[in-house]
Order: structure tokens, then sequence, then C-alpha cells
């Protein structure tokens, strides 16, 4: 996550135009969609695993001071590139962990995501799911 970001949305050489920050975004979608082949085999059938990714994710963002909109691209790109299953998000949105901080703020910049990812596994496909770009904040 770090890396990804460091090299674009919270690089400082990106600047705050809309075309740079959409830009930046498109660079980031990419490079995830590149490692996350490698991700994904690391925590493949360990809900644990992807349970902590989850973890490391809200840690990184507290540690950044929660960017705006970081947690839930990255919340979106985890589960788009079947890195983390919805379960994982359940059972992280459940769990109280103290020594990991920001989960209040975490919760607070995905919670609809987390609520669309839920009635979209339950209806299973059988709507069109609603357009999650819409939940991602505009810059």
């Amino acid at each position: 996550i770090g890396y990804v970001t460091s090299l674009t949305t919270l690089s400082p050489s990106v600047g705050s135009s809309a075309a740079e920050v959409k830009a930046a975004k498109v660079t980031e979608e990419s490079y995830f969609k590149a490692i996350s082949p490698v991700l994904e085999a690391m925590v493949r059938d360990s809900d644990k695993k992807q349970v902590e990714v989850v973890y490391a994710l809200q840690w990184f963002c507290h540690q950044k001071k929660h960017p705006k909109g970081v947690m839930l691209r990255f919340s979106k790109y985890f589960y788009d590139f079947d890195v983390v299953e919805e379960e994982a998000f359940t059972v992280w949105r459940e769990e109280v962990k103290d020594d990991v901080p920001g989960k209040g703020d975490a919760l607070v910049a995905i919670n609809e995501y987390l609520n669309w990812m839920r009635s979209a596994v339950e209806e299973s496909g059988d709507e069109d799911e609603e357009d999650i770009d819409a939940l991602m904040p505009k810059r």
C-alpha cells in the first residue's frame, strides 16, 4: 500500500488539478492490479490472513492521518481483485482489536462500501450492482 501510494496518489509530485489526481488514481489501480495476484496467493484460503490485510490497511491509513479516499479505494481494490473476501471485511468490521489504532476513522471511511458489499453478496447477482464509483470521494 505504502509503495503504491508513494508512487501515485500520495506522491508529493502529484499536483492538485483534477486531471493529475485522476491520472494518479488510474495509475494506482493499475499498480495494485499488477501486484494483486501475489497478494491473493499469500492470503488464499486464510480468512485470518485476509482480516489481517484489512487491519494493515487500517494501520497504514491511521499512520498517514487518513488521507481522503485511500481506505475506500484500497478496500475496493482488495475486494475487486479477489485479495480479501466479503467475509473477512465482516469479521474486521465486527471485531474489537484495540492494538490497531484508527478503527473508527476506517469504519467511517468504508461503512457505505461495506453495506453495499453485504447487499451485493446477499443479492448474489440477481440485480445489477449499483455503481460503487459513486461512493468514491471527489477531489
